[in-house]
């Protein structure tokens, strides 16, 4: 979810707000089966002296899934606010490549290429 939503300007906004809608759907579905088990567990295991530490357990993936879809709740505000990022172009210019005289050191264009010419010494 992390690397789609940080590479989001790759995708349109529609892509990237349907990928954290589902998201806090699976969040709010795990809330739901979180309670079921509550209620199972206070209804059966009543009498069982681990279930405090099980519901401890319990209440960090309450707790969790809970922060998860609340983010996401403040992720899709956030996303209605965004404006789309300019489409890439069809042909992006590259860099023009500077291919070296192997005489003189410098590039098709005049300009030098790699470390200096070492100058003759006088003895």
């Amino acid at each position: 979810m992390l690397l789609k939503l940080f590479l989001g300007g790759r995708l349109s906004p529609g892509e990237i707000r349907g990928h954290v809608q589902q998201f806090k759907e699976e969040q709010t579905q795990l809330l739901l089966g979180y309670a079921d088990i509550e209620r199972r567990l206070r209804r059966e295991e009543a009498q069982q002296p681990h279930l405090p530490y099980w519901m401890m357990t319990l209440r960090y993936g309450q707790r969790r899934a809970a922060a998860l879809t609340a983010w996401a709740d403040e992720t899709l505000r956030a996303l209605g606010r965004v404006r789309p990022a300019a489409a890439p172009r069809a042909t992006q210019s590259r860099r023009k490549r500077r291919w070296a005289d192997p005489l003189d050191g410098t590039s098709a264009d005049g300009g030098r290429i790699g470390r200096r010419r070492a100058t003759p010494r006088r003895l």
